[in-house]
């Protein structure tokens, strides 16, 4: 068989092919569709038909093709060139074919998925079509129901009863409904809407399952958007606003508990008494809980109605007795609002250091940091327990109610009055005033670690006892003395010693640092078994205090060969210490204090000063 041959037999059997298919798919949507879904079928043939239009001219451009060829599939009069352009003609009309076969094929597929979503409507215009088909029925058989008897025929009702239609229309109906082989209407209007409903309640099911599941899923990282963790920039105009926004949002807290200590503190007798002689009837009664419920109900009532407009003056609180604060908006200066930040600042931070306090009291005292507060704590709650084993939990609470009831009316009234009865007979307050913070217990170790580098103490000679100064400098210095030792966690017998009262101004070198960090501006106090070292940027966490019986040796050094003279610093060698030599320079009167440390070591009878003097 030849070329052209061959390329006719091939296309021509693929064009009958795609005709019956064409046929094929038109008679079968003649058969199943209505009248919508065969304009829809045609236009779908409609598209059919455009690509079979390619196919045909792409077969009668192949006609014109071959016919121009020979038996052996060379043209008769072609040169290369002509050739070459056929044959990209050809291969192009190929790709245009294929392409449109795979749209006649996707086509295909698209009104095969529209045969399937409208199979719902047939459905339902089949039910309508059964439903006006009953109707009809229904109305035939009225007709035959009104039809008089004596035509000598016999109803469908009597037949099937033996009785009058007009006895039971109802009846005849389904009478009827059973003869043709139909279904009663009111069995299938029950059977749909059973189903409506089954499909309702599905429906819902499903739609709670999704929801429900939507909560489980994670969210896209980039749909959530970004927030700003630090919030708005500090400013005085944002600042003074949240401070007057949080003073009107407290401002009714406040006052509650002002009028709370006004009757606490009796500075409004008669209404004192009226709400103690309330709160003992009820405590007394078992009535707490319900007085407490209608004061909150009598407090929502009373804003509901002045919400609405009304204004209700009866207060059961004395507010009459709270001062309130005039604050004053006026515009401030630059200088008012610096004040206004460090004031802010300063508030801040004692709030939050007496909250810390508070906390580190109280975990502490469960912590048995302090042994006598527990244990009395320890045994309130072993008698409480008891207690709550025998007693009846109303009585307990009524017991309980009592007591607290003469704790903060009366017995803390007495207390406020009188401090020195407080600090005598309050247990509560002396074991909160007692117990240690963080800050305390760190020092009392400290303090128990440098008990054992305490000298024992020795009667100093004539020449070196101090002056006995004036009353009102001996109390003086003792307040000195005292904030001395509680810096550097000393023992009260740890006092700086006549001529470094004060402390003598210098300089710690440290070579080893670079030139920016190696100096350290501070005082240095000397007292009869220490020597103290007080950081003047930042005294409390860099304090140094070395003990006389660590040291090797002391001596008068000049940090660096170049400066002139002997030098203003004093080296000393310890033994046992992250750093072995301090060295403390820029002193003025250097050798006066060299020589006060060297005497307070030989009064003290340390091996370093009596080799130091005997080298002497």
């Amino acid at each position: 068989m030849s070329l052209r041959s061959a390329f006719k037999a091939k296309f021509q059997s693929e064009k009958s092919k795609s005709e019956d298919t064409v046929v094929v798919d038109k008679d079968e949507s003649k058969d199943t569709l209505s009248t919508e879904e065969q304009a829809s079928a045609s236009s779908n043939d409609s598209v059919l038909d455009t690509s079979t239009i390619s196919q045909e001219l792409y077969l009668s451009k192949l006609a014109e093709l071959t016919d121009s060829l020979n038996d052996d599939g060379t043209h008769k009069d072609w040169t290369t060139s002509e050739r070459e352009i056929y044959e990209s003609q050809l291969s192009n009309l190929q790709e245009q074919l294929v392409a449109s076969m795979i749209e006649n094929q996707s086509l295909s597929e698209d009104l095969k998925k529209y045969k399937d979503t409208t199979e719902m409507d047939r459905l339902q215009q089949e039910l309508e079509y059964e439903r006006e088909k009953n109707k009809l029925l229904i109305e035939k058989f009225d007709q035959l129901e009104r039809k008089p008897s004596s035509s000598g025929r016999v109803g469908l009702n009597e037949l099937a009863e033996g009785r009058r239609p007009e006895d039971d229309v109802d009846s005849g109906i389904e009478i009827a409904a059973d003869a043709l082989h139909l279904p009663a209407p009111a069995e299938v209007e029950k059977v749909l809407t059973h189903k409506a409903k089954q499909y309702k309640i599905l429906a819902w099911l499903v739609a709670m399952y999704y929801d429900f599941a939507s909560d489980f899923t994670e969210d896209d990282e980039e749909e959530e958007m970004p927030q700003d963790k630090e919030g708005d920039p500090l400013t005085v105009k944002k600042l003074k606003e949240n401070i007057k926004r949080f003073k009107t949002c407290t401002k009714p807290i406040v006052n509650f508990v002002k009028v709370v200590f006004v009757i606490l503190s009796w500075k409004a007798p008669t209404a004192s008494l009226l709400y103690f002689s309330v709160y003992m009837y009820a405590v007394w009664h078992g009535w707490l809980a319900s007085v407490l419920l209608f004061s909150l109900l009598y407090w929502l009532t009373v804003n509901y109605l002045t919400t609405k407009g009304w204004h209700v003056t009866l207060n059961i609180l004395p507010y009459s007795y709270v001062e309130e604060d005039n604050d004053s908006d006026k515009a401030l200066g630059m200088s008012d609002k610096f004040q206004l930040v460090l004031q802010v600042a300063r508030k801040v931070q004692n709030i939050l250091g007496q909250i810390a306090d508070g906390l580190e009291k109280v975990r502490n005292l469960v912590m048995w940091q302090h042994a006598e507060a527990t244990y009395k704590l320890y045994v309130a709650l072993g008698v409480a327990f008891i207690a709550s084993c025998f007693l009846p939990g109303t009585v307990l609470f009524t017991i309980i109610g009592l007591l607290l009831g003469i704790k903060f009316f009366i017995v803390n009234n007495i207390y406020r009055k009188f401090p020195k009865v407080q600090q005598r007979y309050d247990t509560v307050f002396k074991i909160w005033k007692n117990l240690p913070t963080d800050d305390v217990l760190i020092k009392r170790m400290r303090m128990a670690e440098r008990e054992q580098y305490i000298l024992p103490s020795s009667t100093p000679t004539v020449e070196e006892a101090p002056v006995t100064p004036s009353p009102v400098t001996a109390s003086v210095l003792s307040n000195e003395n005292q904030a001395f030792c509680q810096l550097f966690a000393l023992p009260s017998s740890e006092a700086p010693l006549p001529d470094w009262q004060g402390g003598k101004r210098c300089t710690l070198i440290s070579k080893e640092k670079p030139l920016t960090g190696a100096f350290k501006n501070g005082k240095l106090f000397l007292t009869r078994s220490f020597l103290c070292f007080e950081r003047s940027k930042n005294p409390t966490p860099k304090n140094l205090v070395i003990p006389l019986t660590d040291i090797t040796s002391c001596e008068k050094a000049k940090p660096y060969g170049f400066l002139p003279g002997g030098g203003m610093a004093i080296e000393i060698n310890v033994v046992g210490s992250t750093q072995s030599c301090y060295l403390f320079g820029a002193m003025i009167n250097r050798d006066e204090s060299f020589e006060s440390i060297m005497r307070a070591a030989r009064q003290a009878c340390l091996a370093w000063a009596v080799e130091e003097t005997d080298t002497t």
